[in-house]
């Protein structure tokens, strides 16, 4: 999701309301878009620089995983702005849990040994439960206004069908599937007699899989967003 599209959308196709409560509502467009793309720079840096060096590779895989946080962190806060504006208490506890996780996460994958190759089970791992500490706001809206409510004014469906290609992906990374089923020979004879072997080394491997998962959990977040915030102008303020 491009920044540059994003910015175009809310000043020119995002419904503009009479009870409009200030900049902060685009801003809040906006540091999701910035996420987004953030991220997207980040594994496209790592893809590019990853073939200098080992230590490079290293290093880029760390901004890869930093550009996750990132997202992740933003997607948590956007929608709990919106959802919970009518509550500002839980609204700041919220998006203060959402900022002390990603804080963590950010340290845990910017040191050396976390980063390296027998982490990534337990990488993968945290990074599911990082998203899953987005149920809470959820489970409390649940309580507090009921499944029908809770459901239009956070777009439920949507963040639902968010996590499940975030966990989706992030499992068939850790358990590199599908390539973990086509092994590569070590010489080219062997090549020459399987040619199933690394068929995966280019194209469709877990990798892959695994940031187009992203991309479409990023979608299914915006739209969620956007009607989060068409809720807030129809029931939340005008309630207030």
């Amino acid at each position: 999701m491009s920044f540059w599209l994003v910015l175009y959308y809310i000043n020119f196709q995002l419904t503009q309301y009479d009870n409009y409560q200030g900049i902060w509502e685009k801003l809040n467009f906006l540091q999701f878009a910035v996420a987004v793309t953030f991220c997207m720079f980040m594994s496209s840096t790592f893809h590019c620089v990853k073939s200098h060096s080992h230590k490079v590779c290293k290093f880029g895989n760390q901004l890869d995983y930093f550009g996750i946080v990132i997202l992740i962190t933003c997607s948590l806060c956007s929608i709990v702005v919106f959802a919970y504006y009518d509550h500002k208490w839980l609204r700041n506890l919220f998006v203060g849990l959402s900022l002390f996780f990603g804080t963590i996460c950010t340290i845990l994958t910017l040191d050396p040994k976390f980063a390296s190759v027998e982490y990534r089970p337990f990488r993968s791992f945290m990074f599911i439960l990082f998203g899953l500490s987005g149920v809470l706001p959820v489970v409390t809206g649940f309580y507090l206004f009921g499944f029908e409510t809770t459901n239009e004014r956070c777009g439920f469906y949507w963040v639902l069908l968010e996590g499940v290609f975030y966990i989706l992906g992030a499992v068939l990374y850790a358990a590199r599937v599908p390539e973990r089923f086509s092994h590569i020979d070590e010489d080219e004879q062997s090549l020459l007699e399987n040619p199933q072997s690394g068929k995966f080394d280019i194209f469709g491997h877990s990798h892959q899989i695994f940031h187009i998962m992203v991309v479409i959990a990023a979608f299914c977040h915006w739209k969620g967003l956007v009607q989060t915030y068409h809720y807030l102008h129809y029931y939340i303020i005008p309630n207030m």
